[in-house]
């Protein structure tokens, strides 16, 4: 006697969270149930509404993650760019670490690409063409790491370079007394 046991898909997504299974139905279900736990315990993420200066509707989730320094950076779209800038012989260093913590933290993204970071920075007032020779200064100090070339390299903080983007964010919003 053959058994025939149906095919079960199942695909969701829940803001920037993504889950795909397949197989029995009590296999997928219960997978699902676990996505739905590690889901619900992140940071509790807020609907974009229309009108606010940290709304991003580029994604079809239409959702944002909640972090302490959104006052610290301006939102085009998915784009990220600081609301004022650093002094000092690494400001543009600085200000790079600071918009790519903006991409983690606000638009969920770890990696952020060359074309990004440049466009973050020109519009924060820096004047730079080319992101690599101002990032290899970073990976020296093992603040990040970054793959591919040229426009498609994608820069990645550590945890030294995200605690250290955490300190430049603060500093930010005390020197532009914003709470």
């Amino acid at each position: 006697m053959e058994i025939h046991m149906s095919e079960y898909k199942l695909r969701v997504k829940i803001g920037i969270n993504e889950f795909d299974a397949e197989g029995p139905k009590e296999f997928c279900e219960e997978l699902f149930k676990r996505f739905e736990v590690l889901v619900n315990a992140k940071i509790p993420m807020i609907p974009a509404v229309p009108g606010t200066p940290h709304a991003d509707f580029s994604h079809s989730g239409n959702m944002l993650i909640e972090s302490q320094f959104a006052k610290a950076f301006h939102l085009e779209g998915d784009r990220i760019s600081l609301i004022g800038r650093f002094e000092g012989d690494d400001r543009e260093l600085d200000a790079a670490l600071l918009i790519l913590l903006g991409h983690k933290e606000i638009n969920g993204a770890d990696s952020v690409t060359a074309d990004e970071l440049i466009y973050g920075l020109k519009q924060t007032g820096y004047t730079i063409d080319r992101a690599d020779r101002l990032m290899r200064r970073g990976q020296s100090r093992g603040l990040l790491n970054f793959s591919g070339v040229r426009r498609g390299t994608k820069y990645r903080l550590t945890v030294p370079g995200i605690t250290r983007a955490k300190e430049l964010a603060k500093e930010l919003l005390d020197l532009l007394q914003i709470s």
